[in-house]
């Protein structure tokens, strides 16, 4: 394999690591309700984000065929 490309699969391991290490600190009683709390969230503004990254998309698209 090329350097690039070990480069962006480990990059990609690491960020998955500290995923299932956020995941896990839902076992500590003193962090569960904060970390289930920012999932939720998170999960809660999916839609909005989606509508503001095709909203950020169209005036995008608009300034590049201006340009």
């Amino acid at each position: 394999m090329e350097r690039n490309t070990l480069i962006w699969l480990s990059s990609i391991a690491i960020v998955l690591q500290w995923f299932m290490v956020y995941y896990w600190m839902r076992l500590i009683p003193s962090l569960a309700f904060y970390v289930t709390m920012i999932y939720e969230t998170v999960k809660d503004i999916t839609y909005f984000m989606m509508m503001l990254a095709l909203c950020i998309a169209v005036f995008a698209n608009a300034h590049y065929v201006l340009n």
